[in-house]
């Protein structure tokens, strides 16, 4: 499990989603992800944040979030054939997953994305900023603060159209 994660607002078409999720799975939690962790459930997860001491070795920390997105594009896969689609236009109409890793003052974004075969990409990692120096202080928030647009303008609307069916 990840430390932090931007997501989506809950919202009453969330909770009615959840609900219908529920009446088909009724021994199952009701979950947008890929985990059940309470807070985590009635939200889905649009960026994914990993923190690690300084020192973790940097291959540790990327199969970490790696796992990670894979699971979460799994739930989204199977949230989407519960809405209709077809595994193959599920996987064609995903968005990618904005990740970070943090590693001690060090932020690194890396992407994900699900290929139509199934598997998970992760792309490149990009040092986003430093928490040393103002500037990459200042860099980190403008790189939040974006991807906490993109998340309600992109990410909330396809999260909308295709996993609950609203317009």
């Amino acid at each position: 499990m990840v430390n932090f994660a931007i997501y989506v607002e809950e919202t009453t078409d969330l909770i009615d989603g959840l609900r219908a999720i529920a009446a088909r799975h009724p021994f199952i939690p009701p979950s947008f992800n890929q985990t059940l962790d309470p807070p985590l459930r009635t939200t889905p997860i649009a960026v994914s944040i990993e923190t690690e001491k300084p020192g973790i070795e940097w291959d540790t920390a990327k199969l970490q979030v790696s796992i990670w997105a894979a699971a979460q594009f799994t739930k989204l896969e199977q949230l989407l054939e519960e809405s209709g689609h077809t595994i193959d236009n599920a996987r064609l109409c995903m968005p990618f997953l904005p990740l970070f890793v943090v590693q001690g003052h060090d932020w690194r974004f890396l992407a994900a994305t699900r290929e139509p075969d199934g598997q998970t990409s992760i792309w490149s990692m990009i040092t986003v900023g430093s928490t040393i120096a103002p500037l990459g202080i200042y860099q980190i928030v403008a790189t939040l603060y974006l991807l906490s647009r993109w998340s309600s303008e992109v990410f909330k609307p396809w999260f909308w159209k295709y996993v609950l069916g609203l317009g």
